[in-house]
């Protein structure tokens, strides 16, 4: 017990326990908790379940079934959202536990053809929602990266949580009050067009990407687990979520910083010589070299990229603010993408290195 006539080590002490414990029940009482979100991913709907560390990807009506062999929902309530998502009017239900179940399933998946569910344990509500949700993106950011230009890849690989399709437009006044309307939608309505078995067979064959992947994302749902290879896996998260904004970004200058900032992160923030050291290591590219014929050499590319892209639009001082920066912008995608992808391998080629800086040496 703690008395004020006690030495301030004891009391310190007693008071450290006493948050322990409180902590410790606090934490117990918020068990496992499956967050679940419909999703678009390939062109191709066939794709067969698949799981990338702790985020499962599933077709809905594969989650559905699974969710009534664990008794979540009733078979009848089973048959009638398989009806629904075929398009069917469903007949009035009477108001109970299992309609309100119905209803929030139809609602959250809508015409999602997946669903990504991702278990979190020890988290409030609000907390472990986040958590989830955001494995989940960088997951889908992590799938993205097999193609060229993952921010293309990504326009059409959604959570649905995050973006609902819908089509807008703009209205332009010309010359003589001229009106001209520009419609298009949203985004895409689903990713890249895979053939039956072609993603099966792209997860097959970048296996020990994925494994690593799937070492990124446990530490992501979970930092507090005991990891052999934390500061690498940390690395990783943080280059990997700072990708994903940049590929998800609309402001062209906005998407450069945030690439950028993802190049930083493998770089251990050693700025733009540290970025330069890391491409050298990982890419191969020599600083005074061509990046491509007649192309800029890697450390101009870099600079245009870190310090006019980057720092300037930070710190407010870029002069080009009306400049069109979307090749820029191509460029530090790319950087980004070939170093993250490298940056993977390495780590999958390197299972027992747990120093971030290795990445550049």
């Amino acid at each position: 017990m703690m008395e004020l006539d006690n030495p301030v080590d004891q009391n310190a002490a007693y008071v450290l326990d006493a948050v322990r414990s409180n902590l410790a029940n606090n934490v117990r009482q918020f068990g496992a908790r499956e967050h679940a979100f419909g999703c678009t991913l390939f062109g191709d709907s066939s794709a067969r379940r698949f799981s990338i560390g702790p985020v499962r990807f599933e077709p809905r009506t594969d989650w559905l079934a699974r969710k009534c062999s664990e008794g979540v929902i009733s078979e009848i309530t089973r048959r009638r959202i398989v009806r629904a998502w075929a398009g069917n009017k469903l007949r009035k239900r009477e108001p109970s536990a299992e309609s309100v179940i119905e209803n929030d399933i139809i609602d959250a998946v809508e015409t999602s053809p997946f669903i990504c569910s991702v278990v979190t344990s020890g988290l409030a509500p609000d907390a472990s929602q986040e958590r989830a949700l955001t494995t989940a993106r960088l997951a889908i950011a992590a799938m993205a990266l097999l193609w060229r230009t993952p921010s293309s890849a990504l326009a059409g690989m959604n959570l649905q949580y995050d973006r609902h399709l819908y089509r807008r437009k703009v209205l332009a006044f010309g010359p003589r009050t001229r009106l001209s309307t520009r419609s298009e939608i949203s985004h895409l309505p689903h990713g890249p067009a895979l053939k039956d078995g072609e993603w099966e067979t792209l997860l097959a064959e970048n296996a020990s990407f994925f494994d690593v992947i799937a070492e990124v994302l446990g530490f992501v749902v979970d930092p507090s687990s005991k990891q052999s290879r934390q500061d690498i896996l940390n690395t990783l998260a943080q280059a990997l979520l700072w990708f994903h904004e940049g590929c998800r970004e609309s402001v062209t200058l906005m998407a450069i910083v945030k690439f950028t900032a993802s190049l930083d992160a493998l770089a251990c923030g050693g700025k733009s010589s540290g970025i330069k050291k890391l491409i050298s290591a990982r890419l191969g590219l020599r600083g005074n070299a061509p990046i491509r014929p007649d192309g800029p050499t890697m450390n101009a590319a870099i600079d245009q990229i870190y310090s006019e892209g980057r720092s300037r639009t930070i710190h407010g001082t870029n002069n080009r603010f009306g400049h069109d920066w979307s090749g820029t912008k191509g460029l530090a995608e790319q950087f980004a993408r070939l170093c993250l992808v490298a940056c993977i391998e390495w780590a999958a080629a390197h299972p027992t290195s747990n120093d971030p800086k290795q990445l550049s040496a």
